[in-house]
This record gives C-alpha cells, sequence and structure tokens, in this order.
C-alpha cells in the first residue's frame, strides 16, 4: 500500500467519524462513490472503531499504521522546501492530515507544519475546521498552549505552522505508572493555566486528555489539537463538528448528552478526568464495558473517589478532584483560575536537604611490574592472592573510616501551638515537636496534624539520615462558609414612608414597595449605589448608598407630598443595539450602552452607531412595553481572491496599505472603518490586476466585499 493510498483512506475514515452514527453509511458511500476498493478498506476499519472500545482512544487508523511496512511511509515531501520550509520527516498521521517536523529556512527555526489531506481540501466543513484550529489557537497568547506562526495556501496545500515541541505527552508520562502527588502538582497548574488563558479569549477546547497535553524537555505544559475548539462570538458559539465531539472517556455529562451550548465548565470536566489518570495512572470506568455503559456511567452513576485505586492520594487533592468532576456544571468549580488555585493551595510535600561532603576515593600505589622470567602457575596464583590480601588490607588502613549516620531528628513547629501530631499512624504528642528521633532507616514518613477549629494537615516528609529535619506550618483556620453568592452580591432593605412606590438602583427598576412601604432587593453590585424612589403625588427620594458585599444594608426614606399628582407620565418602550465588534450608540442623541436595554420614548427614534469617527444612522419605532433590537456592524469582510488567467486558484501576498497580511490564494479579512488601499504581489509573477481602494462604514447590516486579482508567471 503506498502512502498516498493510506492517507486517502485515513482522511476519509476520519471524515466518516466525524458525522452521527445513523449519517455515516450515507457520509461512506458519498465520499466512495466512484472506488468501492476504498469503501472496502474503511468500512473494515470502520467496523473495527465501533467493536473494540479501545479505539475510543486510539482510532483504527492509528492502529493500522503500524501494519504499513516501513519503506511505503517515505512521504515525497520530505527533503522538499514548501514556502521556505524545509521539510524534515513525519511527526505524526491522522487527524486532518499530516503533521511535519521542518524548517524555517529564513529564521532557522525547527517548526512543526500540520497540513490538511489533499483528499479533504474540497470539503468545506474540513477546511473550515482547519482554519478555526488556526484561528483558536491565533487567539490565545500563552507559553502553555502550542502556538501558530502562520497559515499558508501553497501549491502542495493548505497548512498551518505551529511551534514545535521536542517531548512526549502526559500520556507518554504515564507509561511508567501513576504519577505522584509531588511530580503531579506543577503540571497540573500549567495544564490549568493554559485552559485559563484559552477560556479568557472564549475559545472552549472541547477535547481535553492526557495526549493532547505535551511537556517540553524543560517540563512546560503545551495544550495542543485545538481542533474540535470553539469559539464564542457576541455571547454565542455554533457547534461546527457533528454528533458528539470529543474523547468518550473524558467527555463530561453535557458533552455525553449532545448538549449544544458547551461552556468553559466543561472543559474544567475533562481536564478533572485527565488528573484522575495521572494520580491513578487509570479511569474510573471499567475498561471492558461497552461504550453505551460508558455514556450511562458518566451521567449517571457516581465516580470512585482516586483513593479507591490510589490511597495516598492527599484528601485534599480528592476533594478538589471530585469538585472538578462535578456532574452538575453548577457544582462544579466555575472558572479554570478557580480550579488551579485549589490545586495550588494543596501544599507539596516538603524534602529535607541531603548534604554530602566530598570524600577523595583511596588509590593505592601502583603494583610493581611483574618479573618477566616464567614462574610455575601455582606461584603465579598464591602471588595473585597475596596481592589482593595486601591491597585489601592497604584499603582497609588508608580508606577514612566513618561511624554509621545517626537517624534522623524530627522538629516540628506550628503557629498556634499545641496541634496533636501523628506519625505513620501513632501519635508522638503536640506541638512544638523537638529532636524526636526517627526509626533507624527511616527515609519518608505521613505526618498529620490536628487541632480543633483549624484545617487538618496531611502531607508525606522525605528524611535523609544524619540530617535533621525541620518543618514551620502555619494552620489555616476554619471559618464557616458563606455562600458565593452572599459574598460577592449585597442585599439593599428599602422601607420608605409610603408604600406602593416604584423603586430603582442604578437607573433601572427594582419594583415597587409593599403595602408597609417595604422592600428587599438582593443581587445587588457592592460599592456605591444610587437609589430613586418615586411615587404620584410625592416628591422624589434619591440617595446615594453603600453596598457592603455580603450585608444587608437598610435604606430609610421619607417621601414628602407635592399636593397634587403628577401629569400622567409619557408612554416608553424599549431598545437594545449590539454592535459588531465595537463603538458607541446614541438614540435620539443621548447616549446608550451597546448590548444593554435602554428606555425610549414610544415613537419613532433615531439611531446612530459610531466608530472611529465614522457613523451610520437609521431610524426605528418604538412601541409601548414592546422591546426592540438593532444590530450595528463596524467591521466589514473583505474577501481577497488570487486567480490565474484560467480563473485557478493560486497564492500571493495580500498587502493592506503597503503591509503583507498573509499569503494566500483566499483570503477573508475583517475590516474596521476607513479607507484602504489593497494590492497583492509574488515574486517571478506579473500582476495583472491593479491596487483597489476600498472604503468601510458602519452599517445596521453586513456588507461583505469581494476583491479578485489576476497574477500570470514571467
Amino acid at each position: 500500500m503506498t502512502p498516498e493510498r493510506w492517507q486517502q483512506i485515513n482522511a476519509v475514515l476520519d471524515a466518516v467519524l466525524e458525522q452521527p452514527l445513523d449519517q455515516r453509511t450515507a457520509s461512506l458511500d458519498e465520499y466512495c462513490r466512484d472506488d468501492p476498493d476504498l469503501r472496502r478498506e474503511v468500512l473494515s476499519l470502520l467496523e473495527a472503531h465501533d467493536q473494540a472500545q479501545t479505539f475510543l482512544e486510539e482510532p483504527a487508523k492509528d492502529f493500522a499504521a503500524p501494519l504499513i511496512p516501513p519503506d511505503d511511509l517515505v512521504d515525497p515531501l520530505i527533503g522538499q522546501t514548501i514556502d521556505g520550509y524545509r521539510i524534515l520527516g513525519v511527526l505524526g498521521r491522522g487527524g486532518m492530515g499530516i503533521v511535519y517536523k521542518a524548517e524555517d529556512e529564513a529564521l532557522s527555526r525547527t517548526v512543526a507544519i500540520k497540513m490538511i489531506d489533499p483528499t479533504l481540501a474540497r470539503d468545506e466543513a474540513f477546511v473550515h475546521r482547519f482554519r478555526r484550529e488556526a484561528r483558536a489557537l491565533a487567539r490565545i497568547d500563552s507559553t502553555h498552549i502550542v502556538g501558530v506562526h502562520a497559515m499558508r495556501q501553497t501549491e502542495a496545500g493548505l497548512f498551518i505552522v505551529m511551534e514545535f515541541v521536542d517531548g512526549g505527552t502526559v500520556d507518554d508520562l504515564l507509561d511508567d505508572g501513576p504519577l505522584p502527588w509531588p511530580r503531579a502538582c506543577p503540571i497540573i497548574v500549567q495544564m490549568l493555566t493554559a485552559l485559563e488563558h484559552a477560556h479568557s479569549v472564549d475559545v472552549i477546547h472541547r477535547d481535553i486528555k492526557p495526549s493532547n497535553i505535551m511537556l517540553t524537555g524543560q517540563g512546560v505544559v503545551k495544550v495542543t489539537d485545538f481542533g474540535l475548539a470553539k469559539m464564542s462570538q457576541g455571547g454565542g458559539a455554533t457547534t461546527v463538528t457533528q454528533g458528539i465531539a470529543g474523547t468518550l472517556y473524558y467527555m463530561s455529562p453535557e458533552q455525553v448528552k449532545g448538549a449544544r451550548d458547551l461552556d468553559s465548565r466543561s472543559d474544567l470536566y475533562s481536564m478533572g478526568m485527565t488528573i484522575y489518570k495521572m494520580l491513578c495512572g487509570r479511569l474510573p470506568y471499567d475498561p471492558e464495558a461497552a461504550s453505551y455503559d460508558v455514556m450511562r456511567s458518566i451521567v449517571e452513576d457516581d465516580l470512585p473517589p482516586p483513593t479507591v485505586f490510589k490511597p495516598d492520594v492527599p484528601k485534599p487533592v480528592v476533594d478538589a478532584l471530585m469538585k472538578a468532576m462535578e456532574k452538575d456544571a453548577d457544582r462544579r468549580y466555575q472558572t479554570a483560575a478557580e480550579m488551579r488555585a485549589a490545586f495550588e493551595a494543596v501544599k507539596i510535600p516538603v524534602a529535607a536537604e541531603t548534604l554530602v561532603e566530598d570524600v577523595a576515593p583511596y588509590k593505592p600505589e601502583p603494583a610493581p611490574l611483574p618479573d618477566p622470567r616464567p614462574r610455575p602457575r601455582a606461584l603465579r596464583a598464591v602471588t595473585a592472592v597475596l596481592g589482593v590480601a595486601v591491597l585489601a588490607l592497604a584499603a582497609y588502613i588508608l580508606w577514612p573510616q566513618t561511624d554509621p549516620p545517626d537517624p534522623p531528628l524530627f522538629t516540628l513547629t506550628t503557629t498556634p501551638a499545641q496541634a496533636a501530631v501523628f506519625l505513620n499512624g501513632d501519635s508522638i504528642g503536640a506541638t512544638p515537636i523537638t529532636d524526636h528521633p526517627l526509626a533507624a532507616g527511616t527515609d519518608s514518613l505521613f505526618v498529620r496534624i490536628l487541632k480543633t477549629d483549624y484545617a487538618p494537615v496531611e502531607t508525606t516528609l522525605v528524611a535523609a539520615a544524619g540530617v535533621p529535619l525541620e518543618v514551620n506550618l502555619d494552620l489555616k483556620a476554619i471559618v464557616e462558609a458563606l455562600p458565593v453568592d452572599s459574598i460577592r452580591r449585597a442585599t439593599l432593605r428599602i422601607s420608605s414612608s409610603t408604600g406602593n412606590a416604584n423603586v430603582q438602583i442604578n437607573g433601572e427598576n427594582q419594583g415597587t414597595t409593599d403595602a408597609e412601604g417595604v422592600l428587599e432587593i438582593a443581587d445587588v453590585e457592592p460599592g456605591g449605589v444610587t437609589v430613586l424612589i418615586t411615587k404620584n403625588g410625592y416628591n422624589d427620594w434619591r440617595g446615594t448608598i453603600e453596598a457592603v458585599a455580603g450585608e444587608t444594608v437598610p435604606v430609610v426614606a421619607t417621601l414628602e407630598e407635592t399636593g397634587q399628582d403628577d401629569p400622567p407620565e409619557q408612554a416608553t418602550g424599549s431598545l437594545m443595539v449590539q454592535v459588531v465588534p465595537s463603538g458607541t450608540v446614541t438614540v435620539q442623541g443621548a447616549n446608550c450602552r451597546a448590548g444593554a436595554r435602554c428606555v425610549v420614548p414610544v415613537g419613532t427614534a433615531r439611531v446612530t452607531c459610531r466608530r472611529n469617527g465614522v457613523a451610520a444612522s437609521t431610524t426605528v419605532r418604538i412601541r409601548a412595553n414592546r422591546p426592540s433590537s438593532l444590530t450595528c456592524y463596524t467591521e466589514h469582510e473583505v474577501r481577497v481572491q488570487v486567480r490565474t488567467e484560467a480563473d485557478m486558484p493560486i497564492w500571493a501576498g495580500i498587502l493592506i496599505d503597503g503591509s503583507k497580511v498573509d499569503e494566500a490564494s483566499d483570503k477573508a479579512i475583517p475590516l474596521g472603518p476607513g479607507t484602504y488601499r489593497i494590492e497583492v504581489e509574488r515574486n517571478l509573477f506579473d500582476i495583472l490586476t491593479p491596487p483597489k481602494s476600498i472604503r468601510i462604514e458602519p452599517a445596521f447590516e453586513q456588507k461583505p466585499q469581494r476583491l479578485v486579482f489576476q497574477i500570470r508567471e514571467r
């Protein structure tokens, strides 16, 4: 089987696996319409994928690849230079194509090139997914996420130029068994930092697992494979892949249920399951169970704590891990930063310093040269034995003699003192513990510290013979935890001198007081707030109140009668204007915050959207008690296409106002308000289309533009 044929089989298998189960047969028929042999090869791998549960983590194509003779896997691109990148070798095959190791000849650096399979290049869905991965990675600026250098459309195909990571994955690390907490902790913190950075720009990975987390030779975590990532845009995100995306064992319950509104908390669950495997060396599911049983277990069954498989996992780590894997997303950590802080709070066991004194080894004097005269064999043997004995005696006399090292002494102090201390389960008294001798040969000990009203401490310490082990700990007082909402928010209790009065907080209606003049308003942002209380026939009452987080603040208001009823209020409606991606809004000349509902008098209202000094206006009809909405676009897509005279796609450098933005045959570029000069260039080619000038302005509808440039080889 040739490499090209295998790549074709691999690509079609990936495409079919992307489809829901009930659509796979039709998809297979479509891809293999004119190639029954291809259909037969893919169908056999597809059936193997469905039958073997281990294929849930390693697709059928990954098992079949080793069966191909090594000589057949020689890639024709190796040794070639494509768009300034010299291909050095193949790092991996699968997914959407091939990952090559390459050299950036201009910058003399090693990179990874992820190239889409030519078979899939004509599939718009796959090209979209490929570009989405590049955009997802490019949006994230993090040391712990594989970086994207460029995306190129060349004669050899479409590819992403990525950071080259010289190392293995967390999965590789687990080949030697589970990781002890001191070794796992720094890796876990880096993994969660990576998620924190991705989520901060609304990128959700959706396929977190040990094989997608790489480690450099220096131990730096690099999260990779954002091929299933989705990006939140304007408060909503579109799930691009069909069916259930991700790897079953690491899927969150909401992923298994096929939810289309996944948020970052799904990643936190998958990260929790990844940490579980790191600490236990296995997952909490029966590896022989059918996929349906695994899916049911993910959604319904309680997970066993990691101590069932690895009893020495510290209790605070167990607590943090089980919270991360709660089935209800609202009960998990709500952010990666919160989850990272929980694991960081668990102290890594303290290791005592090991002091080794330099002792020069004994070097005996060289033995005299042997007598060249022959001697009987027995005499030579006796001489050899005597020589060894003499050397041994000399070594004993001359080698520095040392006494066996004393057992280590253990000293422990705590703040506050008088905490009960247990070593390996045995009580040794209360702190301070001074110079407590440990048994000879002790190299580690499990310490448990207990004190009423303080959090217990459990840790493992490493001791060295002859070296004092001294530990100082600050115990953490246990305080009654308040609900998160009550810590973050405040409550106002309004007491007005008259009932049925309308109450506003910072300009937003909160309701009316009851007949006794009382209204309690919860969920108030802490800080200074403006309270306005109004009632027909009474003067308005206005005041600024300091809302204190976690407290109920009383607000007492006395309303004075005016002696006459106020004129009837003008009927109003509401209007919300979304601005994509950014800009300011005025309604009837008054500022209105983009994305928020503004109260507007009934009638015709003039709405103006502005960005960078360029504005667009329209009118909208406002009806009483009927919300209206508009969207203003302050950025529009300009699609630049490069073609030959025969109208075939060909790549070229795309320049905007003289600066190159990319090299591509088809490039969609979002541009904000302004006037732009767009042109293309390529060495050894004539540019047949002159530069074009375009004007971009805000508008209440999308106005994409398309520019086509023709070039011809000289």
